[in-house]
């Protein structure tokens, strides 16, 4: 065991942010800190729409410092800047890391974009973390092979790399995870008449519509997600109600658009920390993941799927090799990918066998004992020399 490592974690994110990687970064940040270490993040300072602070917002207690470096800040005008300034911004950051970084030294440095890796000292202990297979992993196989350390969130990804010319034996699988404490089934926020406490925002009608069962899906409105599979699904269960947490504006106004959502209640965005008091209300929680895309079937290791098991609620899920990786037939039910009749079916299959749905919601609440974000970071500094 590793301890007292002083670490630079490199993000080139907007923090915070309303995106699952902002999750995902300040609970890794918030692992290294609890396990002892010193560590701080740092990011580029750009312009949010976001007013809290970050701690706040995310609803944590400061355990490590947040650096903002300067960079070319251009991208928020997304509607007309071309993506020349997307790329400004990019190199930029790069160049704001590499001279903070000569005046400041750490014991590792921890980043999960790959220009970022490409600017970091050659004689630091570097850890590369990837989410998805970009542009520059196909072109800069070599450079980016030096690193002393990869890891991905699946074997999907894994696999890929390797099939461009990566060392398998550089590249160590680690899927993400939950803060048990948080999402643990005893310790999510009771009900209170039917609505949820003042840990949680209740939606405008809350509740069992005629008896029916109360079925929720978090994340964002993106189609690679199965978002729209789900709004068809809803038509064929008119019984029980649907509660959609997530989405940006305009991802809901795109959805209400594309598909009537008379069926479905649109929550939008909420901060992550109440998101414990959804998933308590649910009768049955959805991971509707579509196969037509590279990063839904292989690449992603969804932050829902994890918080869904920690829930100890029964799930139904797209039965996908991403999903497969850590969801299977005994702590989950898995179902045809982009096909609403077999997600209806699965859903109801669930609500209708108690037993079915019992037993596969405490085998998935082990299972996700071992994806605690704790026990990540320290299979992370098990991978430092």
């Amino acid at each position: 065991m590793i301890y007292g490592v002083k670490i630079f974690y490199i993000a080139n994110s907007r923090i915070p942010t309303e995106k699952a990687h902002g999750i995902q970064i300040m609970k890794m940040c918030e692992a290294f800190a609890r396990a002892g270490h010193e560590i701080s993040l740092l990011v580029p300072k750009r312009k949010s729409h976001i007013s809290d602070e970050a701690f706040a917002y995310y609803g944590m207690q400061k355990s490590f410092d947040i650096v903002y470096l300067w960079t070319v800040d251009l991208i928020h005008w997304s509607g007309w800047v071309p993506k020349v300034f997307a790329y400004l911004q990019n190199w930029s950051f790069s160049w704001s890391v590499q001279k903070y970084l000569d005046k400041n030294q750490a014991d590792l440095l921890f980043t999960r974009d790959e220009l970022t890796a490409l600017s970091l000292p050659k004689n630091s202990e570097i850890i590369l973390e990837i989410h998805n297979i970009s542009r520059i992993l196909r072109v800069k196989t070599a450079r980016l092979n030096k690193l002393t350390k990869i890891i991905t969130i699946t074997r999907g990804l894994k696999n890929e790399l390797v099939r461009l010319g990566y060392s398998a034996n550089r590249i160590q699988v680690l899927p993400d995870g939950v803060d048990l404490e948080k999402f643990h089934p005893s310790l999510a926020p009771p009900l209170k008449g039917g609505e949820p406490n003042s840990n949680s925002v209740p939606p405008p009608r809350w509740g069992r519509l005629g008896g029916g069962a109360t079925v929720v899906y978090t994340g964002n409105l993106f189609a690679w997600k199965g978002v729209y599979v789900l709004a068809e699904a809803a038509k064929l269960l008119p019984e029980h109600e649907f509660i959609f947490v997530g989405g940006s504006p305009n991802e809901i106004e795109k959805f209400k658009t594309e598909t009537p959502a008379k069926d479905i209640q649109l929550i939008g965005h909420v901060p992550h920390h109440q998101i414990p008091g959804y998933l308590a209300q649910a009768d049955v929680l959805v991971l509707p993941n579509s196969e037509k895309s590279a990063i839904s079937k292989y690449y992603t290791s969804p932050l829902k799927m994890f918080e869904y098991m920690a829930a100890g609620k029964p799930i139904v899920a797209s039965d996908l090799p991403s999903i497969r990786e850590v969801l299977r037939e005994s702590n989950c039910i898995l179902v045809k990918p982009d096909d609403p009749v077999a997600l209806a079916e699965g859903i109801k299959k669930v609500l209708q066998d108690k037993e079915l749905a019992e037993k596969i919601s405490k085998q998935a609440l082990a299972d996700v004992q071992q994806y605690d974000w704790s026990i990540r970071a320290k299979k992370i500094l098990e991978l430092a020399r």
